[in-house]
């Protein structure tokens, strides 16, 4: 920031706030700074990557059935389904797409320092340009009157014949350029008045104390490589550009994630209500792992009407493929006799 260029003084407190209002209200800065904001949002989003997935689903409906030689029939059915995935591997995309996130977050960092300083050296010129004119308006002033008592004294020497006329003429030209030289100092004031107010948003004061004396900025580097380093390494713009090289690199590893495999745990839930066909509900829970393990499932059926047990269910698990993308298919059947 600027204040890191300056040497150790003291400085005018309305300085202090002119740079501070100039640096909070300045649209750009704000955009710049929401931007930084969002690409905080983003990279915590992409660590969700790391955390299980919980996803919940329930369904509700009318199904008909017709069996031949009896009456069709329809009943409603209902469900649920409770399914957790964690990931356990995912060939570096979510590692690459963090620390693309975070280069992105430094690049956004970078942008708003840039413009933070150069509103802020915006608004020391002009608190600058507006001390220095309102002194020369004074000055200009002083030096008008002066030239005017002394234009009236040669005029009252002239008209009392003591005097001689070119005297006179010279006196008024001098006052003339005089009465010139304050109306120039007072457009002067009057435009810098008008960028303070432009880049801090505010009229300035009727009263801004001087900058103190020996304010200057820290002396040049001794060399041109001294220069060429502490620039470069002290530039935001410089230190921008470099973060977005990193992100594009790591945006070239996230794509090399797609060649590699990936390894997620599976868990899920379901409860089923009338499946089949059948008055009752059906719970089935299945852990299932990326490499295609299967834990056994199990499946009971309960009827609502006789409290009985009315059938057997079996679930069979199909293989996953080589890509780890996993299918998984239940077959029930039913084996119900009278007691």
């Amino acid at each position: 920031m600027l204040s890191s260029q300056l040497q150790a003084q003291t400085l005018p407190a309305p300085l202090v706030q002119a740079v501070r209002t100039a640096v909070a209200s300045n649209p750009e800065v704000q955009a710049r700074w929401n931007g930084f904001l969002v690409a905080g949002s983003e990279r915590d989003a992409a660590t969700g990557a790391y955390r299980p997935q919980v996803d919940l689903t329930a369904g509700l409906g009318v199904e008909a059935r017709s069996t031949p030689g009896s009456d069709s029939s329809s009943y409603g059915v209902n469900g649920q389904k409770m399914t957790l995935v964690q990931m356990l591997f995912d060939g570096g995309l979510t590692d690459s797409e963090v620390k693309r996130l975070g280069y992105d977050l430094l690049t956004r960092y970078y942008e708003l320092a840039e413009v933070s300083e150069a509103v802020a050296l915006e608004a020391v010129r002009a608190y600058a340009d507006v001390v220095r004119y309102r002194e020369l308006v004074q000055a200009a002033s002083d030096n008008y009157v002066i030239h005017k008592q002394s234009a009236s004294l040669v005029q009252e020497r002239a008209k009392a014949g003591v005097g001689r006329g070119v005297d006179l003429e010279q006196a008024t030209g001098r006052l003339a350029l005089a009465e010139s030289n304050l109306l120039t100092e007072l457009a002067n004031l009057h435009d810098v008045s008008a960028r303070f107010q432009r880049i801090v948003g505010e009229v300035p004061a009727g009263r801004l104390p001087a900058l103190p004396d020996g304010f200057k900025l820290a002396p040049l580097p001794l060399s041109t490589n001294d220069l060429y380093r502490e620039g470069l390494q002290g530039s935001p713009t410089i230190n921008a550009a470099l973060e977005r090289v990193r992100s594009a690199r790591q945006a070239v590893e996230s794509r090399k994630s797609a060649f590699q495999p990936k390894l997620d745990v599976r868990g899920s839930l379901s409860r089923d209500g009338n499946l089949g066909g059948v008055s009752g509900s059906t719970v089935v829970s299945n852990l299932l792992t990326g490499e295609g393990q299967i834990k056994p499932c199990s499946v009971w059926l309960r009827d609502k009407k006789t409290k009985r047990a009315i059938c057997r269910t079996k679930l069979v698990a199909m293989f996953a493929t080589p890509c780890l993308s996993r299918t998984r298919m239940c077959a029930s059947w039913r084996n119900s006799k009278s007691l």
